[in-house]
């Protein structure tokens, strides 16, 4: 090849190299700007994205909800299917997730047949089983009656030999546990002459009530050396048998005379507790009236104060709190549990009636106010004492004899579902 050719061939290959070169930095520059485009895109998209996250109001968290319990134990210890299946049928509209029950010394006291004392296992077993089936959580109070209505073979339960209720809290706390129960209080309302009496109780005209030859303080007494037995056997057998731990709640006491009851004993001792439970029944009083002259004509003679009094009691509980006379195991201040509230129905015609029956239209408004107290007091439960009317006896009652709501109950059933309860539809 000549010189020439040669030449010619090297500027024509110099030539397809540049060509290449350009096309290949062309294609370059075009990826790059592409991905700076992508990077640029997704980065801004990013801040956006974090800008609106932290621009974004939060949301707020909802506060801790009241609990919502009922309580019937006459009901939901009956043979009756049907009125007992309306209860938890009724618990569950209410958008209800705990159920109260009392379990008397006298149904199963030694002196009885063992008959009865087997039947009424059997009927507690369902009872417990009922509630687990319709997914309430149970709360046991163990008590004796003072009351000639809870004797036992003709003898008072509301004075028990301490040897003899250790055993009582011993076998039951374990039958109950069993059965699946976690929460559990010691006597119901102690405070009462009806219920604890430490020294002889006489029944009276009422066979609802009795009087008490023991003092105040001899009753408190009484009441602590219940409350420390028994709390000491149940936290015995839970932590021998490694079991589940259990609440343990103070109180059940009657009306806001029960805050002046416990005072009485937190002067002498220090004590801790779950919670603090009592009964601050109102009678012919709206929710906020700390009690006296507020009467309905021609219905109410009887004014109390006692959803009225919260405030204080909240107050009292913090007052202990801080001087670590009572406080929950872990030294905390104890929450305030509602374990009986209810207005008392106007008795029906023929009926023997009770110094405080109420209109249904003044119930019907008072219990959603009641409600809406305790909600915006801090309380942690509250208990709607009762479903089925007893009137010769205690008639707090949310339904008709038929099973029917009263005004008092879809009134109730508004409010829940005001309030974010999982209610069913009536």
């Amino acid at each position: 090849m000549s010189n020439a050719a040669v030449v010619i061939v090297l500027a024509i290959f110099a030539l397809v190299l540049v060509a290449s070169a350009t096309v290949s930095s062309s294609n370059n520059v075009e990826d790059n700007a592409s991905n700076m485009e992508s990077f640029s895109v997704d980065a801004i998209e990013s801040q956006q994205a974090g800008k609106a996250k932290k621009s974004a109001p939060k949301k707020k968290k909802g506060g801790r909800r009241m609990e919502l319990a009922v309580q019937d134990e006459a009901t939901l210890r009956s043979d009756n299917d049907l009125e007992r299946i309306t209860v938890w049928k009724r618990a569950k509209q209410l958008g209800a997730t705990w159920v109260r029950q009392m379990f008397y010394i006298g149904e199963v006291h030694p002196c009885l047949p063992a008959t009865w004392i087997a039947d009424a296992q059997r009927k507690y077993t369902r009872f417990a089983t009922e509630a687990r089936k319709y997914k309430l959580k149970v709360h046991i109070t163990f008590t004796g009656v003072a009351a000639s209505w809870g004797a036992a073979c003709g003898a008072s339960t509301g004075n028990p030999d301490i040897a003899y209720y250790k055993q009582f809290i011993a076998q039951y706390f374990q039958f109950f546990y069993k059965l699946g129960v976690r929460r559990f209080s010691l006597w119901n309302e102690p405070n009462l002459a009806s219920f604890l009496c430490a020294g002889t109780a006489t029944s009276t005209s009422d066979v609802d009530k009795s009087t008490c030859t023991a003092s105040a303080n001899a009753n408190a007494m009484k009441f602590l050396q219940l409350y420390r037995e028994g709390s000491k056997v149940i936290r015995t057998l839970q932590k021998r048998n490694k079991w589940r731990k259990v609440q343990i709640i103070l109180g059940e006491f009657a009306g806001h005379g029960g805050v002046r009851f416990l005072e009485r004993l937190l002067k002498k001792t220090k004590l801790k507790a779950d919670g603090f439970s009592w009964h601050p029944y109102q009678y012919c009083n709206p929710p906020s009236v700390k009690g006296g002259g507020k009467y309905i004509k021609g219905h109410c003679r009887r004014a109390m104060g006692g959803m009225g009094w919260l405030g204080e009691a909240q107050k009292a509980l913090k007052k202990w709190a801080k001087s670590k006379r009572l406080t929950t195991p872990s030294g905390k201040r104890v929450p305030m549990y509602l374990t009986e509230f209810g207005y008392h129905r106007k008795a029906p015609a023929g009926k023997p009636k009770k110094p405080y029956g109420i209109p249904e239209s003044y119930r019907a408004k008072w219990y959603k106010l009641a409600l809406e107290r305790a909600r915006k007091a801090g309380v942690k439960g509250f208990v709607l004492y009762q479903f089925y009317p007893r009137p010769q006896e205690w008639d707090t009652s949310l339904l008709h004899s038929n099973g029917k709501y009263t005004k008092s109950f879809r009134g109730i059933h508004a409010w829940a579902k005001s309030r974010g309860y999982k209610v069913k539809k009536l």
